[in-house]
C-alpha cells in the first residue's frame, strides 16, 4: 500500500510497541500511528510535533530521525524537564526514564502552546506531526450536518478545526506535509474535507473512505 494512501489503518498493517520507550499496552492505535508516521521522517527535516503530549514518545522518535525538532501542548508541563520526567517515570518506571539521554529534553524546542496559535514563523516546517489529536478539539459542526449561510459561516471559520488547519497551513512550507491521524467516527470526514478543501489543501494520495473488515478498533 503507497505510503501516501490515507486510510483506515488495519491489522496487516506494520506496527511497533517500541519507540525509544516500550509503548503502554493500553495505547492500542499508537504503536500503528506512530510505525506509519515514521516513514514520513528524513534527516534534512525540521519538523513540528503539534499537541505533543507530556507522556508520548513519538517526539523522542523525531530528534533522533530528523534535523530539528519542535514541539507543542497546551499542557504548562511541557515547559518543565522535571514536571515531564516525572510523569514519564509514572508511565515508563523508573529503569527505563533513567536510561532516557539528556537531548530529549535539551534538544527538542519546547513551546506551551494551543493549535489554535501556534507561535512560529511562516512557512517554518517540512512536516508537522499530529498524532490522535483533532478528535479532541471542540468543533460544534464536527458532528452536525448544517447549511452554511452568512452567520454560520462566521462561526465555522472560528471553529478550533478550521482554525488549527488554518495554522498548520501558516507554518508549513508550500511544499511540505501534514501527517494526522485521528479516531473515527469522532472525527467527520465529508467536514475534515470540506475544511481542507477551503484552505487549499490537496492530499498527498489517494483518499479511501470505505472501512475494511479488517480495521483496527477499541473493544469495549
Amino acid at each position: 500500500m503507497d505510503r501516501l494512501t490515507s486510510r483506515f489503518f488495519t491489522m496487516r498493517d506494520e506496527r511497533s510497541d517500541h519507540f525509544v520507550l516500550h509503548l503502554p499496552s493500553a495505547w492500542w492505535s499508537r504503536p500503528y500511528e506512530y510505525s506509519w508516521a515514521s516513514r514520513f521522517t528524513e534527516e534534512s527535516d525540521t519538523v513540528l510535533d503539534a499537541a505533543c503530549g507530556i507522556e508520548h514518545p513519538y517526539k523522542f522518535y523525531l530528534l533522533d530521525t530528523c534535523r530539528e525538532v519542535y514541539a507543542c501542548d497546551l499542557d504548562e508541563r511541557v515547559l518543565s524537564r522535571s514536571a515531564m520526567f516525572h510523569e514519564l517515570r509514572q508511565i515508563y518506571g523508573e529503569e527505563a526514564t533513567e536510561k532516557l539521554p539528556e537531548k530529549y529534553f535539551s534538544r527538542i524546542h519546547y513551546s506551551r502552546a494551543s493549535l489554535t496559535e501556534l507561535p512560529y514563523a511562516d512557512r517554518m516546517f517540512d512536516k508537522i506531526f499530529c498524532i490522535s489529536v483533532l478528535e479532541h478539539l471542540k468543533d460544534m459542526f464536527n458532528k452536525h450536518n448544517i447549511t452554511f449561510g452568512f452567520t454560520i459561516l462566521r462561526l465555522f471559520l472560528r471553529n478550533d478545526l478550521y482554525v488549527t488547519l488554518r495554522e498548520f497551513r501558516s507554518v508549513l512550507k508550500d511544499d511540505g506535509l501534514i501527517i494526522m491521524t485521528f479516531d473515527y467516527p469522532d472525527i467527520n470526514l465529508a467536514y475534515m474535507s470540506m475544511i481542507s478543501n477551503a484552505l487549499g489543501f490537496i492530499p498527498a494520495g489517494h483518499l479511501e473512505r470505505e472501512i475494511p473488515a479488517d480495521a483496527i478498533h477499541f473493544y469495549f
